[in-house]
């Protein structure tokens, strides 16, 4: 699962930092207008984002996007700690376009040394006050950073290829997906089909896709939506809807809304 973020100038850290709790704490019910990065030392945490779920735990890295509901519906682990840089949005974010790169939004990083110590980095500099060319200094800190995860991305790609093939039966619903786009199916009704419990479907899934089943099937969707618009011009949004598993029109837009920032009816028109 990707965010896209343009480079065409440099952005601003608005806020950055450590968050500690002993004894747990929900996540902030808002919607921010800066993209939130998040990088777990210690503990888990459960994040929605809109209606997806992301699953935090110790060395897992996670950007939020702006303008998005972001709330927790149960308390983190105990002995909680993580950083976080908050950084602000500039034009052209959030849309495949030319001058823009798709920037991994959720990582298991393991702890790896240089991601972590680049985040360490940005918040040691970031609290110094009379830091000379302050704004310069940070913004190429954050863009070494985001332009870093990339990389670990690409890197690690045979890794993800090694625990496909570990996980094949999670190819086996990826094709089931594919194949059957108009359906929704439940978490429960995948385990079923694989003759395993939901958790253990959940964590293996997971691990292939860096997703739950439900915010893959929607996202898998809105892809083909976003490309189905263009092309079939004819066709009612709620025809397109309906056919592809989703209530009607009006939910299938706010999803979309939500994931490519412009509505399916001004994504027509570009």
């Amino acid at each position: 699962m990707n965010t896209y973020l343009s480079f065409e100038k440099r952005r601003k850290i608005t806020q950055s930092g450590y968050i500690v709790s002993h004894e747990g704490l929900f996540h902030p019910n808002r919607v921010m207008h800066e993209f939130d990065l998040l990088y777990v030392l210690q503990g888990s945490w459960e994040i929605y984002e809109d209606e997806t779920i992301f699953s935090l735990n110790a060395g897992d890295l996670l950007i939020l996007e702006p303008r998005k509901h972001h709330y927790s519906k149960k308390k983190s682990s105990e002995e909680l700690k993580l950083m976080y840089i908050h950084f602000s949005p500039q034009k052209g974010d959030l849309r495949p376009v030319g001058n823009s790169l798709p920037i991994p939004r959720f990582l298991h990083l393991d702890f790896n040394p240089e991601i972590e110590n680049e985040i360490k980095d940005i918040i040691k500099l970031d609290a110094v006050q009379n830091l000379k060319n302050r704004d310069l200094v940070l913004s190429a800190k954050l863009e070494n950073l985001l332009l870093d995860l990339t990389v670990f991305a690409d890197e690690h790609s045979s890794d993800m290829a090694s625990t496909e093939k570990k996980h094949p039966e999670i190819q086996q619903l990826l094709t089931l997906f594919s194949e059957n786009p108009d359906r929704f199916y439940s978490q429960e009704e995948l385990a079923k089909l694989l003759h395993i419990s939901s958790r253990t479907l959940s964590t293996h899934f997971k691990e292939v896709t860096g997703s739950t089943p439900h915010a893959y099937q929607v996202d898998y969707k809105l892809s083909l939506i976003h490309d189905l618009l263009k092309n079939t011009p004819y066709r009612t949004l709620h025809d397109i809807a309906v056919s592809y598993g989703f209530y009607d029109e009006f939910q299938m837009s706010k999803l979309f809304k939500n994931k490519y920032r412009l509505s399916p009816g001004e994504c027509r028109k570009r």
